[in-house]
């Protein structure tokens, strides 16, 4: 039952991976530290046995996490309802060995042992939620709903029946659904830790990132530790994300702080803090974070590219360039950065070098006009007439009307320069 929801969250790493920045030069973020499930098997394996006080004991150790929480949970439940005599010793071992049967990759055999322990059980709801992840497990969607369905209506109060419903529902793209079962599972049990994280994880995938926040902080005021999880850190990350776009760059800061804090190895987040610190004209904060990022990766080619812009706004054009030409190594067709490079060149008067590198940006892009443009003014300024009125040209060619200022200015210097070359 386990490695089906390990299936989403292998799904769910692709998708917080995905972020604005869109630069993939990062360490990736750290994985959730989680013990394996052999504890999960040790105990299976003691309840099959009908061990259940030994078995109850490994059960609850894999309480403390919540990928295995909601099993754990029932597991639980069923050592509890043996203990206290509301479920018969000898059909919960039956129970447990078919469970053992669909970790072994025997789930219609399982399922066979299931449906003869359900005919003598049909209100106990456990039966029907291992009957239903068993469904489920075996991709038999149709009967897995079913069986959860039942589940919900023999024990409508249950907060396990929502749980257990709302991952599946979850695993199967249907998150309105599941929010919805994760939000009767609360309902029932206000203290059940595991709702409250799996509304989150499900509200941040759909980008409800203020709401999903608020209920990992539900979830962490029970269990601390799951706050260092990678789905929290990705919801402060993209939340962060969505502020700078907004412009609202203090707030971005604060959550970026706020991921680092659950996972300094993430060095998009110094990254994107960074740029909402060059936003805010904190420099020196944003060089420090583009600095740890290069430190950590010297391969990182957007922290160069960023420090690179800082240095040049404060007319620093040495190390501008340096940094500049630093991420044109590590990307030589990337135009944008060859392109800030010449620029670079351009402002601290080395018009020979400037003009080399707007003619790789004029290779990469043909159509590119302010390439033309400010080679024009490189090549003038470094006597070379015909290449200057040659660039005017191009630029002439190929820039949009709406520039009519700096099309203007083409025009006059392609006059003078006409003096020239005739």
């Amino acid at each position: 039952m386990l490695h089906r929801y390990l299936n989403l969250l292998v799904l769910c790493g692709f998708l917080f991976s995905f972020n604005v920045s869109g630069f993939g030069q990062t360490a990736a973020p750290h994985e959730d530290a989680f013990l394996t499930d052999s504890a999960l098997t040790d105990g299976i394996e003691l309840a099959a046995r009908k061990k259940f006080d030994q078995a109850r004991t490994k059960f609850s150790k894999m309480l403390a996490f919540w990928q295995t929480y909601h099993t754990a949970a029932l597991y639980v439940q069923i050592a509890d309802d043996v203990k206290d005599k509301r479920f018969n010793k000898k059909a919960a071992g039956k129970l447990f060995k078919a469970i053992r049967f669909s970790r072994n990759s025997q789930g219609k055999k399982g399922l066979k042992e299931i449906a003869k322990l359900i005919k003598k059980n049909k209100t106990y709801f456990p039966l029907l939620l291992v009957q239903a992840e068993i469904f489920a497990a075996l991709d038999d969607v149709e009967h897995a709903t079913a069986a959860y369905a039942r589940a919900v209506d023999v024990s409508h109060r249950n907060a396990l029946c929502f749980l257990f419903r709302g991952k599946f529902q979850s695993t199967n793209y249907e998150p309105d659904m599941a929010i919805a079962d994760f939000s009767l599972a609360v309902q029932a049990d206000s203290n059940l830790a595991d709702a409250y994280f799996e509304r989150g994880f499900a509200l941040s995938l759909q980008g409800h990132y203020d709401e999903a926040i608020q209920d990992f902080k539900q979830a962490t005021r029970i269990y601390p530790a799951w706050g260092q999880s990678r789905i929290i850190t990705e919801t402060y990350f993209n939340r962060a994300v969505r502020s700078s776009e907004k412009k609202s760059y203090r707030s971005a800061i604060k959550d970026f702080t706020r991921a680092i804090q659950n996972d300094p190895s993430y060095l998009d987040s110094y990254l994107n803090r960074g740029m909402a610190y060059r936003n805010v004209k904190q420099y020196g904060k944003a060089v420090a974070d583009f600095d740890h990022c290069i430190a950590s990766n010297a391969k990182f080619k957007e922290a160069y590219y960023n420090r690179g812009l800082i240095r040049y706004d404060r007319k620093k054009y040495g190390k501008a360039a340096v940094d500049f030409q630093a991420a044109a190594d590590l990307d030589s067709r990337d135009k944008r950065i060859l392109f800030k490079l010449a620029e670079t060149y351009y402002q601290n008067e080395k018009y020979d070098q400037a003009i080399v590198q707007f003619d790789k940006v004029i290779a990469l892009d043909g159509d590119y006009y302010w390439a033309y443009y400010w080679k024009a003014f490189s090549a003038e300024y470094s006597q070379k007439p015909r290449q200057a009125a040659a660039a005017f040209q191009s630029f002439l060619a190929r820039a949009p009307k709406q520039y009519y200022k700096q099309i203007t200015h083409a025009e006059v210097e392609l006059k003078k320069l006409k003096k020239y070359i005739r």
